[in-house]
């Protein structure tokens, strides 16, 4: 958003200039256009150029650790995915929240159902997403903030939150507890946090996230909890670093992907018409997309290595893998575009790997030499249970 809105008042700027001098309107109207597209290829080639930018590592290739055995076409790219079991894959969708697609791990069957819950119609809802933790499903609102709970036998939800602390994202831990991530009432900074069924129903833990800049865009990323570990795992965007904390909310250790982009590359500027604060340049992007199973964390990277290819970067998603018990880089493999999309969202269940490409799912098959303590690896993949 920041770079559109620099183009806007680039535009503006050039407006004025016209009405100011009064020139011949279309020799200025073409250099306002000349001009606005010098800066929008300018910002395109910067945001790209930097990807590619090579740094002082290599990468570990095994890209025979995943195999293509199925594939669906599920016709709509709005939906996400929301859980999975030995039996069945879930899905969400942004645009009709109220209804979810499942279909069978093979991908040859599918079926939709509509979720319902407890004071539907008393609620404003705004940004609804369900995660399926089997044999329950959430659907969580945080701008309300919301917490249903319901069993996947009926898909009807309970009011299932503690506290009234407005969230942006949040994943259960058990039963009754969720992790999220929010924003202080003191700094006015992302914060982590934890909510609990006792007083104080939600505990905040700002040290856990560390500031570089504003502390909102420098400091943001992707949440995820692991169930089998009982670890929270936060990955930033725009830094070479990812955290591991325990359920209550105590630091493990932070580690560091293979990278050497220590430092959030983002310029932020003020908006004072609401004292807001916004990216006035792209930044660059560290970690595009991430998820863990079992003692493996997967980063899709947006940092070239030295021995790649820029032809290969461009064409595939680059995946590595650590082991969260250390936090130690273990190897890495491409996701290959598909009809000419690159992955735009990937989680890892069992031995399965679900990519979404556009409006396609893609299973892919892992190989167990690579995830169950081949020669170079030890952690094992989550097994659904």
């Amino acid at each position: 958003m920041g770079k559109w809105r620099l183009v806007y008042c680039h535009f503006l700027l050039m407006i004025r200039l016209i009405m100011k001098l009064k020139i011949t309107f279309l020799i200025l109207l073409g250099v306002l256009i000349f001009s606005i597209g010098i800066v929008f290829y300018l910002f395109l080639d910067t945001s790209n150029k930097a990807n590619y930018q090579h740094t002082s590592f290599n990468r570990n290739f095994h890209n025979d650790a995943i195999q293509l055995t199925n594939q669906l076409d599920i016709q709509y790219n709005s939906y996400y995915l929301a859980g999975a079991t030995r039996e069945n894959i879930y899905f969400g969708n942004v645009t009709a929240p109220w209804k979810m697609l499942i279909t069978n791990t093979m991908l040859s069957d599918s079926q939709h159902v509509k979720l319902q819950t407890e004071g539907q119609d008393n609620f404003t809802f705004h940004s609804i997403y369900v995660t399926v933790d089997s044999p329950y499903f959430y659907l969580v609102e945080g701008s309300i903030p919301a917490i249903f709970k319901g069993n996947i036998v009926d898909w009807y939800g309970y009011r299932h939150t503690y506290g009234n602390a407005p969230f942006l994202e949040s994943k259960p831990i058990n039963e009754t507890s969720f992790v999220m991530r929010t924003i202080s009432s003191r700094s006015k900074e992302f914060t982590l946090g934890k909510q609990m069924n006792f007083h104080p129903y939600v505990k905040l833990a700002p040290g856990l996230l560390e500031k570089q800049i504003d502390g909102n865009f420098c400091t943001d990323g992707m949440l995820h909890f692991n169930k089998e570990l009982g670890m929270l795992v936060y990955v930033y965007y725009y830094r070479n670093q990812f955290i591991c904390a325990d359920t209550s909310l105590n630091l493990l250790y932070r580690g560091n992907t293979i990278d050497t982009v220590s430092q959030a590359k983002i310029t932020v500027a003020e908006v004072k018409s609401d004292s807001s604060v916004t990216l006035s340049s792209p930044p660059l992007t560290v970690n595009n997309k991430s998820c863990v199973s079992g003692n493996w964390l997967f980063i899709n990277s947006n940092i070239l290595a030295k021995n790649e290819g820029v032809k290969d970067f461009e064409h595939s998603s680059v995946i590595d893998v650590y082991n969260l018990k250390d936090g130690q880089y273990q190897f890495s493999f491409y996701l290959p575009e598909h009809k000419g999309k690159k992955v735009r969202e990937f989680k890892v269940y069992d031995y399965m790997l679900i990519a979404m490409y556009d409006h396609y799912v893609l299973k892919y098959q892992l190989d167990p030499h690579y995830f169950t303590g081949g020669s170079d690896t030890t952690a094992e993949v989550n097994v659904i249970k």
